[in-house]
Formats: C-alpha cells, structure tokens, sequence
C-alpha cells in the first residue's frame, strides 16, 4: 500500500505526463500581437505557384473550395463549422460564430513585394447575414477559428519552404495585396 507523499508523487508524475510539452501542440498558441490577416512576405515564388500550395494546403485539411483561381492569386473556402477541425475549443460559441471560412490572396503588394494573406472570416450577426449575403467579419484573434488559422499558415510555410521559396516578412499587420477581395 503506498503511503500519502508516495500518492501525491504519483499524482505529480501522471499530471507532468498528461501535460508534456515535448510533442506538438494540438493548438497552436496565439502569438501577443497577432492580427486578422496573416501576412507572409515571399521571395523565389510566383502568384500561381504560391496560390497551387494554398489549394494544397486546404486539400490536405479536408476543406471544400467554392473558388480556387491561380492565375488571380485566389483560394476560398467554403463556411465550416470550426468545431469539426477545433474540437473543445469552440465549445460554448453560438452556431453563427462557429462557421468560419478563409480566403488566401496573393499578390504584388503596392512596395513591388509579392505577399500571400491569410484571411479568416465568420458572421456573428445573424440578421445581418440574412439581409447582406456578403456580409463578413475578420475573425478575432481570440476566436477558435484563429487559432486554426495559425495552422493553416504554418502547413503553408512549411509546403512554400520545402518548395525553395523564402519567407522575408512575416506580419500580422494587413498590407493588402493588389488581388485581395
């Protein structure tokens, strides 16, 4: 029979193994100063190539496209519940706020530097979606579908980097593509 301070041990042990930093997080964290779109600076990659590794990456998902242009630097996806993809973390979000979709544009930025954005969107308001069809807001950074985002923009990092392409900026502040919607 073990005695208490050999119980709190085991306790300690099996809390340490339940929460061990040593894999990949599930989710991951939100960077401080993290903004609504994602924008990456490319450098070695051309509209269509970055565009076919953004459909790549949404295929890989398991996402549906309603748009998917390489030639306008365009990938949409269709609204999704993000609890299917985000699990628990969407828990207590009204049905509204759970569809999200996204939208990856790229393009030649008003400086000459080819840019990929990462927008992710969802309409909480849903008398405003009944009235305005392309009614849309950016997803907070605090939202589930964020933190999705995040691991939509690390896959593509990951895809344009094993491709030869180098990321020279790395921003969350906008700087719009010429092609955005």
């Amino acid at each position: 029979m073990l005695k208490r301070p050999s119980l709190v041990l085991l306790g300690l042990v099996a809390a340490a193994a339940c929460s061990s930093t040593s894999g990949a997080s599930r989710f991951p964290a939100v960077p401080e100063n993290a903004k609504n779109p994602i924008v990456l600076g490319v450098e070695g990659a051309t509209v269509e190539q970055v565009t076919k590794v953004a459909i790549r990456v949404v295929s890989d998902q398991g996402i549906t496209m309603i748009e998917a242009d390489t030639k306008a630097g365009i990938v949409e996806t269709r609204r999704f519940d993000i609890g299917h993809k985000q699990g628990s973390m969407a828990d207590g979000y009204p049905p509204d706020e759970r569809l999200v979709f996204y939208v990856f544009a790229a393009g030649t930025n008003p400086q000459g530097i080819m840019v990929t954005e990462i927008l992710g969107y969802y309409r909480p308001n849903p008398a405003m979606a009944r009235t305005n069809p392309s009614y849309r807001e950016l997803l907070p950074t605090n939202h589930p579908g964020y933190v999705y985002q995040l691991r939509l923009e690390a896959q593509l990092k990951d895809y344009l980097i094993k491709d030869g392409v180098k990321i020279v900026t790395e921003a969350s502040s906008g700087g719009q593509t010429q092609n955005q919607r």
